[in-house]
């Protein structure tokens, strides 16, 4: 193609642009270049609204002259939360709101390495009053455009409410697993049949440790064979939400072998976001333990009562032998035949006597009468009682020194005391075992066997057991009340035995080790070489003839007693007023013109007891003398004697009466004798 003459092309010069051909190009730059500025603009505002509206405290640094990190920009939560205002915090070193725990964090350092990022790590800041802030920390660098790193941009979320609930969520945890952990229950939780947790105290129930019960065991392992499909149903029951709570009783066997009642509750739980059941167990064997003796205390009381019972109408009775045999002896002389007869009657009725003194001991009706005594003998009167009640099971081997000395007690109770701790070695040797019951004199000098045991002459008491033994920790507490030694039924033999010995001025000891049995020793004091003293026996002395003038009121609601003390009373001159209860006595003292010197009333009567009585008549007739009768020696349940009242004890013999009756009119007589200054302070105010 041939180019024109005259052509552009062919003009060597260099072009000029058109200002009127190119001015719709540059109008479209500068449009353009308008449109990037407000979008960039634009950008900016929301990167700015952004940054400040973000939920959590945000901060730009740099650095400063001494490299330390300066705070140069931040949004409005930091300032807000920290309890500034924005220009209290521009230009300040980071560390500067960083409490004591993280003021060395590696951000706040001049030497901080600001490309590296951080990601969720804890920090605490502190506000302006200081109080200090939990935060996560998330920390990136500020790149500019030509690559250099010129700071960092930092975020904090405020993490203190979660911290709080968090340690409240662990104290909570911590309070629960001590409870749990410390009580005295079992608790094990369930979980497809097997044990996924156990307590302690579960482990000290079962035997089975936490490791054995956890790893090798279902909780239906423990059960005792014939619970086991209860205790199935239980648990599937457990698992039933909203249902009423119910206490079950199973028994379980535990690693040795022992079978041990349990009482069992259960619930839902989740475990491991699983369903799951904890079960609580509670071992019941003391309780179990207690209401059977707490029964066979009932029931003993029951036979105290009743024996009681027993004694004092023996007691009515043998007063009327007693009155009546000693009557005819008066009236038969010593060469009739019939007077041996007479004699042994008297003698059955001493030893019938000597009964219910037993009797009314074992019914703890008696108060203390000390005598002279053989050991020996109260032993020997003591396995005839207890042999019965020992069993066949277990042999009792008296070991008895046969010149023993002589002690001062009285016989009841010490027969008490040795027939508890026969008992109570019985119980400790439950399947059967050889007792030794121990009697001898032993001389205390230098180096006394207990350490609270005073020198002296003593006649010991001891009974050997060939049980399992005692630690020392039980064995210091044996005789206290209530003990975990098996007692007698009433749960303080051990503490009754040691009372009654206190009492007796003598002292009670325990050896025992583990597998080794116990031996239980008394220590009464021996008295000099005299002669015991016989049971039963009256003293002869009468005291003074009788004065006939005297009228005596007797009250007496059996018949025989009443017969008995009536014609004593007479036979030695006495006017006698006879009442068979206290209405009628009290009919008496009211219709009665002439004096009545004495009153000899009985306590336990059907309509009004002796102390009542004593008070009605005191109404009428004054201040007179009063002398009680009572099968129920030193009662305390049917009458309280809280005066210097005489007591006359049934049985008693006539001579007895009559030295009882002549003894109170006499203190009477020189009462009434005394001058009235002698009992007077002076005149009235």
């Amino acid at each position: 193609m041939q180019r024109r003459a005259g052509s552009r092309d062919d003009d060597p010069s260099p072009s000029i642009p058109d200002s009127t051909t190119d001015a719709p190009d540059r109008s479209h730059l500068e449009r353009l270049l308008q449109e990037r500025t407000a979008a960039l603009e634009h950008a900016r505002r929301r990167c700015r609204d952004l940054f400040e509206n973000v939920p959590v405290m945000s901060v730009a640094t740099r650095r400063g002259q001494d490299a330390l990190p300066i705070i140069e920009d931040c949004n409005q939560l930091f300032p807000a939360t920290l309890g500034y205002t924005r220009d209290e915090i521009i230009g300040r070193p980071l560390g500067d709101f960083y409490a004591p725990g993280s003021q060395t964090a590696p951000e706040t350092q001049p030497s901080a390495r600001i490309e590296d990022r951080i990601e969720g790590v804890e920090r605490q800041l502190l506000d302006k009053y200081g109080g200090v802030l939990d935060t996560l920390l998330h920390l990136v660098p500020i790149t500019a455009p030509n690559g250099s790193i010129t700071g960092a941009r930092a975020t904090y979320l405020d993490i203190t409410e979660r911290k709080r609930e968090e340690q409240k969520r662990q104290e909570s945890q911590s309070r629960y697993r001590a409870l749990v952990e410390q009580t005295f229950v079992g608790v094990c939780i369930v979980q497809d049949g097997s044990i996924v947790y156990a307590n302690p105290k579960m482990a000290e129930i079962s035997g089975y440790t936490l490791e054995e019960q956890t790893a090798l065991l279902s909780f239906l392992d423990l059960v005792a064979e014939e619970d086991r499909q209860v205790m199935s149903q239980r648990l599937q029951r457990y698992l039933t939400p909203d249902r009423e709570p119910n206490t079950d009783v199973v028994h379980i066997r535990r690693k040795d072998g022992v079978t041990v009642p349990l009482e069992v509750q259960g619930g839902l739980v989740l475990y491991g976001g699983r369903p799951a059941v904890t079960v609580i167990v509670l071992d019941i064997s003391e309780r179990i333990r207690l209401q059977n003796r707490l029964q066979q205390s009932q029931r003993l009381d029951n036979i105290g009562q009743l024996a009681t019972g027993v004694a004092h109408s023996f007691n009515n009775a043998l007063t009327a032998i007693y009155g009546r045999c000693e009557v005819l002896l008066d009236q038969i002389s010593t060469a009739d035949p019939r007077r041996e007869e007479v004699e042994a009657i008297l003698t059955v009725a001493t030893e019938t006597a000597v009964l219910t003194r037993r009797l009314l001991a074992f019914g703890q009706r008696r108060r203390v009468d000390p005598k002279m005594l053989d050991l020996n003998v109260v032993v020997g009167d003591t396995l005839n009682i207890a042999t019965p009640l020992i069993g066949a099971q277990t042999s009792l081997i008296p070991l008895l020194e046969p010149l023993l000395g002589l002690v001062e007690a009285d016989p009841a109770q010490l027969e008490q005391a040795l027939l508890t701790l026969l008992l109570r070695a019985r119980d400790v040797t439950p399947r059967g075992g050889v007792l030794h019951i121990t009697t001898a004199n032993v001389d205390v000098s230098q180096g006394p066997p207990h350490p609270n045991l005073p020198a002296g002459a003593y006649v010991t008491l001891a009974v050997r057991d060939d049980g399992p033994g005692l630690a020392p920790d039980a064995v210091a507490h044996l005789f206290e009340p209530f003990t975990a030694d098996l007692n007698d039924a009433r749960g303080i033999g051990l503490a009754t035995v040691h009372a009654i010995v206190t009492q007796m001025g003598a002292y009670i000891f325990a050896d025992s080790r583990p597998g080794q049995g116990s031996t239980i020793t008394i220590y009464l004091p021996r008295v000099a070489n005299t002669q015991p003293t016989a049971e039963g026996a009256e003293s002869t002395d009468t005291g003074e003839d009788a004065v006939t003038q005297h009228t005596v009121l007797v009250v007496e609601d059996e018949e025989q007693v009443l017969s008995a003390v009536r014609d004593w009373l007479e036979q030695a001159g006495y006017h006698v007023l006879e009442a068979s209860g206290s209405h009628e006595a009290l009919k008496l003292v009211a219709s009665h013109e002439g004096p009545i010197d004495l009153m000899l009333t009985d306590v336990v009567m059907p309509d009004m007891n002796g102390r009542r009585l004593m008070e009605e008549v005191a109404l009428t007739r004054g201040d007179i003398p009063v002398i009680y009768m009572s099968g129920y020696p030193n009662s305390v349940d049917p009458f309280e004697r809280a005066d210097d009242t005489p007591l006359l004890e049934k049985p008693f013999a006539p001579r007895s009466l009559l030295r009882a009756v002549r003894t109170a009119l006499d203190a009477a007589a020189a009462k009434q004798d005394q001058p009235a200054s002698s009992t007077d302070d002076g005149p009235a105010g």
